[in-house]
C-alpha cells in the first residue's frame, strides 16, 4: 500500500516532516499537492506529521493574505499499482451519426519490484450515474515505471450538452 497526504490549499512555504523527516516542502500556497509518505510511515506504530507554513515577512498574495491550512487535508492510501494524479485523459474527437467517439488516455504507475499485467477499464455514465458504454484492455506495466493504456469508446446517441440541457458525463478509470 502507499501512503500519502492530499493538501488541497497550504498558505505558502509548506514543510511536511514525518518522524522527524523532511519528507516534502511547496513553496506556492494555491496549488493542491500530495506527499508520499509511504517509505517513512512506521507501520503498527504510532507517527508524527508535522506541517509548517511560512509567508516570509512581505506581502504575497492577491487573494488570500493570511497563512495556514485553509483548504482540506486527506489521508490516502491506495495500492502500488495506481492511476497516479492527473493520470486520466479524455476527449471527444468527434460526434456524428448519432454516435459520440471518445478517446482516452490512462496512466498506471507500477511502484513494486514486480513487472504486472494490468487490466484497464473505462466507462461513461451518464447524470443518473447509469453505465452508458465502457471498454477494457490489458497493457504491460514493469516495475518501477509508468505505461499508458489508450481506450476508445463509442457512446450510442449521446445526451449532448447546451445551455437549455447541460448533461454531463463522468468518466471512470480502474486498474486491477
Amino acid at each position: 500500500q502507499k501512503i500519502r497526504l492530499k493538501f488541497d490549499g497550504a498558505m505558502m512555504n509548506a514543510s511536511v516532516d514525518i518522524n522527524g523527516c523532511k519528507v516534502a516542502h511547496k513553496n506556492y500556497g494555491y496549488a493542491p499537492f500530495y506527499v508520499d509518505l509511504t517509505p517513512y510511515v512506521a507501520f503498527g506504530q504510532e507517527n508524527r506529521i508535522t506541517v509548517n507554513l511560512n509567508t516570509g515577512s512581505a506581502s504575497n498574495s492577491r487573494w488570500y493574505t493570511g497563512l495556514g491550512l485553509y483548504r482540506g487535508v486527506q489521508l490516502c492510501r491506495a495500492p502500488k499499482v495506481y492511476i497516479p494524479d492527473d493520470g486520466i485523459y479524455a476527449y471527444t474527437n468527434e460526434v456524428a451519426d448519432g454516435f459520440a467517439f471518445v478517446k482516452t488516455q490512462i496512466e498506471v504507475a507500477n511502484d513494486t519490484g514486480e513487472n504486472r499485467v494490468v487490466e484497464v477499464c473505462v466507462e461513461l455514465r451518464d447524470d443518473s450515474g447509469t453505465v452508458s458504454a465502457g471498454t477494457k484492455t490489458s497493457i504491460y506495466v514493469a516495475a518501477n515505471s509508468c505505461e499508458k493504456a489508450y481506450l476508445s469508446i463509442n457512446l450510442k446517441n449521446p445526451k449532448l450538452w447546451d445551455c437549455d440541457n447541460p448533461n454531463l458525463y463522468t468518466l471512470k478509470a480502474t486498474v486491477k
